[in-house]
């Protein structure tokens, strides 16, 4: 691990203990909707769902594949869990979720860091086939992303998934 990735591990580890504590008070509601209100002025962000073929046929940049904890999502659609952080190195990126004991389908938003901190979710709500993925195009390169997901039929206490993100 290099100086900077763990200078990075021990502030995110800080944040999410302090996070912790003021879930009540720091709770945001995020909308469901797709409307520009919301989202990034400079963001021109466009989603396309690709199958599980397409997602292979990618000749990415950079392929990262982890493990998330894919919590159940509230009826107002603004819960889950943040993953697969990346800086754009180029102006697409891929996310699919491989695999999800007992659960069908999962949520994936696109969020960008902006400059004073906060994020933004840049893309629309997508509901997705566990092994079909989301293609986000007219990234900004440079740029911090992150995704948002969460399950409307995963188990009740969540479940630990694999997932895949690609840059192209």
């Amino acid at each position: 691990m290099n100086k900077f990735q763990k200078m990075m591990s021990v502030t995110l580890a800080g944040c999410m203990a302090a996070s912790a504590l003021m879930m009540s008070a720091g709770a945001v509601n995020i909308p469901a909707d797709t409307s520009p209100a919301y989202m990034a002025e400079d963001s021109q962000v466009t989603t396309h769902i690709l199958s599980f073929e397409e997602m292979n046929a990618i000749t990415p940049y950079k392929t990262e594949s982890a493990q998330v904890f894919l919590a159940r999502n509230n009826s107002a659609g603004d819960q889950g869990t943040a993953c697969g952080e990346f800086t754009a190195d180029a102006k697409n990126a891929s996310f699919m979720i491989t695999y999800a004991p007992a659960t069908a389908t999962y949520n994936v938003q696109l969020y960008r860091y902006m400059s004073n901190g906060s994020a933004t979710r840049v893309s629309a709500y997508n509901k997705l086939t566990i092994g079909v993925g989301a293609a986000f195009s007219n990234l900004q390169v440079g740029a911090t992303y992150f995704f948002k997901v969460s399950s409307s039929d995963c188990p009740v206490k969540g479940t630990n998934a694999n997932y895949t993100l690609m840059t192209y």
